[in-house]
């Protein structure tokens, strides 16, 4: 909270809405005693072994009753990588090799103009990482789906509407949770 009133006062001061900084004598460590740390509850942060079998069987029946639903692969795909949610809505064919993926974006929302935009990974480092007997299976089944169903694109992830966007593969991730009957987790407690 004392960093986003900081913030707050400093657009101001920079904005010139105001002249004086009431923030000048105050710092962060002054309301450390007001503050109370709570701890999350482990079964909303990790995914265990017999959850992720759990998901494993509902991926495999959603794919039989409605293949051409395309978060639900994205959702797989997130337990198999543990990529953020932006990063795999950003994913484009183009990032792809035989070997490994190449993070190098991710999916931002702008507020104020309420649209999403393609920009750099959190950290703004690009990383590698490695394709797996299992991530190649996926990709490869999810292609084919796209191409029979029209869907196919630049983007990993799409489907009649373009590409899938992040709340849309996090919300899909909560359902499946809820689905096979486990506290919801977020695409995060596959990290």
């Amino acid at each position: 909270m004392f960093g986003y009133i900081n913030n707050v006062i400093r657009s101001a001061r920079v904005n010139r809405i105001i002249t004086d900084n009431p923030m000048e004598f105050l710092e962060a460590k002054q309301f450390y005693k007001y503050c109370r740390m709570t701890a999350r509850p482990m079964d909303k942060t990790i995914v265990t072994e017999s959850e992720m079998s759990l998901l494993n069987r509902q991926f495999q029946e959603d794919y039989q009753k409605n293949p051409s639903y395309i978060p639900t692969y994205a959702v797989e795909f997130a337990t198999l990588t543990g990529m953020r949610v932006g990063e795999i809505a950003a994913l484009s064919w183009d990032d792809i090799t035989e070997e490994y993926i190449i993070v190098r974006k991710s999916e931002k929302y702008d507020r104020i103009n309420k649209r999403y935009f393609i920009d750099t990974t959190k950290n703004y480092k690009e990383r590698v990482f490695p394709i797996t007997k299992k991530i190649r299976d996926l990709l490869h089944t999810l292609k084919r789906v796209e191409m029979e169903n029209g869907f196919l694109c630049e983007w990993i992830f799409a489907n009649e509407k373009g590409r899938i966007h992040a709340p849309v593969i996090s919300s899909c991730a909560k359902n499946k949770c809820r689905q096979i009957g486990i506290t919801e987790k977020g695409i995060h407690a596959f990290r």
